[in-house]
């Protein structure tokens, strides 16, 4: 057994696998896995070759695993198609925001979709795969800093946490037709989005917002739905913070982890199912569950129990 000490040079001997995602089929699991490795490691000078955190994506059926992307880029967030076929990812290449790929996984190679400025977040499949649903700020540039110019706050909220700038506008909620090939911007909010969801029949998405600025300044979010087609319909009038968003596969009921309604100040948060008729625009509560922490990770799954969503 070796006494020597790990050195820098040890690093280069690690992996970091994470974002694991099971197919469809529960039969393979894609991830990724991030090493340290040199620039170039052909040039051994020490100015050229710099290590660099690269990472690509990996596929494993239960045996050894298999590399599936080689690109000089940064690979990350795989997402399966719901037929299994193909896999979303987001590729980084020299630095730029992300963009948003497909990898075929019977063979060829990764297309790219997307050829924004800015990065894409969030890809989620549609349950029929026809779409891809994306947050991006696609073009959206602030370089008053670089030309020196003096940022004019006229929103409560513009900084993240005393940290950075927020953005101008937050980032868009973008639609990607894969039969079609078009990409579409499908939702350009007032505040945030925090978080969404596509409906299980695929017409739509629910997503977390607030109604405007001063209620996103106070904690206050609320649930709306958004149609393939047309303006968004607020669902709820929780006036609270609100989590994790998940439908009940059958479309007819939703769960959600938030701080009881009207209370936002509250920190403790609690699992709330409601019966729904989305396209009636009818929202009302059926349960309100004081501790569930005992089936969170089934309402997480979309398995709402009967008992507790009616």
């Amino acid at each position: 057994m070796s006494n020597s000490l790990p050195g820098p040079d040890s690093l280069l001997a690690l992996a970091f696998p994470s974002d694991p995602q099971v197919s469809p089929d529960g039969g393979k699991v894609a991830f990724v896995l991030a090493r340290v490795e040199e620039e170039d490691p052909q040039k051994t000078d020490a100015e050229f070759a710099r290590p660099r955190y690269k990472t690509h994506l990996w596929l494993s059926d239960g045996g050894p695993a298999r590399q599936l992307t080689h690109s000089e880029g940064r690979d990350s967030s795989p997402r399966w198609s719901p037929d299994g076929e193909t896999l979303a990812f987001v590729r980084t290449v020299n630095g730029r925001g992300g963009q948003l790929y497909l990898l075929p996984l019977g063979g060829g190679e990764a297309r790219r979709v997307t050829g924004f400025k800015g990065a894409v977040q969030d890809v989620q499949f549609s349950p029929d795969g026809r779409f891809l649903a994306f947050f991006s700020g696609a073009d959206d540039e602030d370089k008053r800093d670089e030309r020196g110019e003096a940022r004019v706050i006229t929103r409560p909220r513009y900084r993240f946490n005393g940290r950075d700038w927020l953005p101008e506008r937050p980032a868009r909620l973008w639609r990607y037709d894969i039969g079609a090939d078009t990409v579409t911007e499908w939702h350009t909010p007032d505040t945030e989005i925090n978080s969404y969801t596509w409906q299980p029949d695929s017409d739509g998405v629910l997503f977390v917002s607030s109604a405007d600025e001063l209620a996103a300044t106070q904690g206050q979010q609320e649930v709306w739905q958004l149609p393939l087609e047309g303006q968004p319909t607020q669902l709820t009038h929780w006036n609270s913070g609100i989590g994790a968003l998940i439908p009940h596969p059958d479309g007819g009921a939703s769960c959600w982890w938030a701080a009881p309604k009207a209370r936002a100040a509250r920190r403790t948060a609690t699992c709330f199912c409601s019966r729904q008729t989305v396209r009636g625009g009818d929202w009302t509560r059926a349960t309100i569950t004081a501790s569930a922490t005992w089936w969170a990770g089934t309402a997480m799954s979309g398995r709402c129990p009967k008992s507790r969503c009616g």
